[in-house]
């Protein structure tokens, strides 16, 4: 009766594993934006240590602020240093990585210099923030925040793909009316047929 017991007890656990595992699978899945997401993480610890003296003895909150300071004052590299800073501290809390997205959005718009190599790790810093996140609320605004960037890219596909992914974690007017007119220009439709 025993070895019944114990054959039940392991399956019972393995379904809770496979079950804990399906619950964390998330419905916006890009394999390149997570292997980037790894990469990006290393890269960031190495920058980390090269500027450690402009960092030394501040915590996640304190870089963060700092980089906000930076960003009001344009100065986007050195907040993209402490952001990464940030990152490398705690490379699994999504805060850094939305606000590493946040501030390439910043950049691009004020058409800083600098403004391409910031861009270039921001769908990144976006994705990382969504795979990190765990409520509906912040996966969606990552998620707003990687289609507004592959928008800016002119990657049609994964823009409307981010968009819709975020309206369905939290339905947002705004995201709403993008998503909606950029489906409109750019969504794949049938226009005419012979």
């Amino acid at each position: 009766m025993t070895k019944m017991l114990r054959l039940v007890f392991a399956f019972a656990l393995i379904v809770a594993g496979f079950a804990a595992m399906a619950a964390e699978t998330k419905p916006f899945a890009r394999e390149d934006l997570a292997s980037e997401a790894v990469r990006l993480a290393e890269t960031l610890r190495k920058e980390t240590i090269k500027i450690g003296a402009r960092v030394a003895g501040k915590n996640n909150d304190q870089l963060l602020k700092a980089a906000a300071t930076l960003t009001t004052a344009s100065k986007f590299k050195d907040a993209a240093e402490q952001i990464g800073a940030a990152i490398a501290a705690a490379p699994k809390d999504p805060a850094p990585w939305l606000a590493y997205a946040h501030l390439a959005q910043a950049a691009d718009d004020a058409k800083a210099d600098g403004r391409y190599d910031i861009m270039s790790r921001a769908s990144t810093a976006a994705y990382a923030a969504y795979e990190n996140a765990k409520g509906p609320a912040l996966q969606a605004e990552a998620l707003a925040a990687l289609g507004n960037l592959e928008a800016r890219n002119e990657s049609w596909r994964i823009a409307l793909d981010a968009y819709h992914a975020s309206l369905d974690r939290k339905d947002d007017a705004d995201v709403r009316a993008t998503y909606e007119d950029l489906r409109e220009k750019h969504g794949f439709r049938i226009l005419d047929y012979k």
